[in-house]
């Protein structure tokens, strides 16, 4: 299913705010994303381990449990 993916704040500067992907769960939007930007695991390292999160939504709706991450 082609999803339109949002990066906003400082991670949509630095790898683009918005994309047209294919993919049927956020692990597959990562694995375009990190495909296509291969820094971009790094700065996600970088940010937890400074303690940085980051806020998952579908259709404005956050997700609440990793599992819904897969």
């Amino acid at each position: 299913m082609k999803r339109k993916v949002y990066l906003e704040g400082e991670i949509g500067e630095k790898f683009g705010k918005e994309f047209d992907i294919v993919a049927k769960s956020f692990s597959d939007v990562f694995r375009c994303l990190n495909g296509n930007f291969p820094q971009l695991q790094k700065y996600l390292i970088e940010c937890d381990e400074k303690g940085i999160g980051f806020t998952c939504e579908v259709a404005g709706t956050p997700l609440v449990d990793e599992k819904e991450l897969w």
